[in-house]
């Protein structure tokens, strides 16, 4: 899933040269920025070279301009700025404002950093987790561009340092699960709910006469929920349950991922292939697994227009 626009590899090159108090925080940032702006492609960042989502304020008079921007929450004004030097410049005045007092003190490393401002910049609660899981993406692509050698491939997580649990929203009990008896965990599959509406999926799955579930339940805005332990068999793929992880995103047919629902799976997905020691391959769409060849559409487009693919 890594994509990042040539406008987002602009912005990385002039800030691996740029000065700034803690430049121990360019790689923290860099994975904020490519979570707010989805790699460099939202709107946002391609027509006003806010990469930030930053909104508008006062303060940021002189570094800024107001535009009226149609966010997944709503119209309200947000910081345009005119070269991607003044986004930077602008992003660390943002920052210099009353709400982030303090954040000189939390910068011993990028996760001490992300966790002090994330819960100020965003209500989300797996906001700093999402970015941290972002970490290697934003190192890797600033080695790149400071002439450095990235040593091959990404190692699947496992063979290194254990990916960290992103935050669990909340945790519902579903009825709707069985034992594994005995079978480990050997796979990830990926759907859609074919709905928006995160809290009717939660009651169906809660419904014991629906007699379906997942293990977790990925919301537009990012939130991740728990609904059946790890050790126990969610009903989530027919014959496909009894040796896998079923997640479920929140989206309608036709849809794709959100970029705080895409980082917030890129997430999870690591921390489960980590924890269970599976590699990449072990990532099935519902619609691909040997069980469910030509039994549904799930995960339709989640993933682009090539879902094979990118799973």
């Amino acid at each position: 899933m890594d994509r990042y626009t040539d406008q987002f590899r602009s912005l990385a090159a002039e800030y691996v040269n740029a000065s700034i108090e803690f430049p121990e925080l360019k790689e923290i940032t860099v994975a904020q920025w490519t979570f707010e702006s989805g790699y460099g492609a939202s709107h946002l960042a391609t027509e006003f070279l806010n990469f930030a989502g930053l909104k508008w304020r006062e303060e940021m008079n002189g570094y800024a301009r107001p535009v009226e921007y149609a966010a997944h929450d709503g119209t309200e004004r947000y910081c345009a700025f005119g070269s991607l030097v003044e986004f930077i410049r602008g992003y660390w005045h943002f920052l210099d404002r009353s709400p982030y007092n303090g954040w000189q003190n939390r910068t011993g490393s990028p996760e001490e950093f992300i966790r002090f401002i994330g819960p100020i910049y965003t209500p989300t609660a797996s906001y700093a987790d999402t970015v941290i899981a972002l970490l290697p993406r934003a190192r890797t692509l600033i080695k790149s561009l400071e002439g450095g050698v990235v040593e091959g491939p990404e190692k699947p997580p496992g063979t290194s340092e254990p990916a960290p649990k992103p935050s669990i929203k909340e945790f519902i009990q579903s009825p709707n699960f069985s034992s594994r008896n005995g079978e480990r965990i050997r796979r990830v599959v990926l759907h859609y709910t074919t709905s928006r509406n995160v809290d009717g999926t939660i009651s169906w799955f809660k419904n014991p006469r629906s007699r379906v579930s997942a293990h977790y339940i990925i919301s537009r805005n990012g939130d991740i929920y728990q609904m059946v332990r790890d050790a126990d068999k969610a009903w989530h793929a027919k014959n496909a349950n009894a040796d896998s992880i079923g997640i479920e995103h929140s989206a309608a047919k036709g849809d794709q991922m959100t970029s705080e629902q895409e980082a917030s799976s890129v997430a999870l997905v690591r921390w489960l292939l980590s924890e269970y020691k599976l590699t990449k391959s072990s990532i099935w769409g519902h619609k691909y697994t040997p069980e469910n060849a030509g039994t549904t559409d799930c995960p339709d487009h989640l993933f682009g227009d090539d879902s094979q693919a990118a799973v």
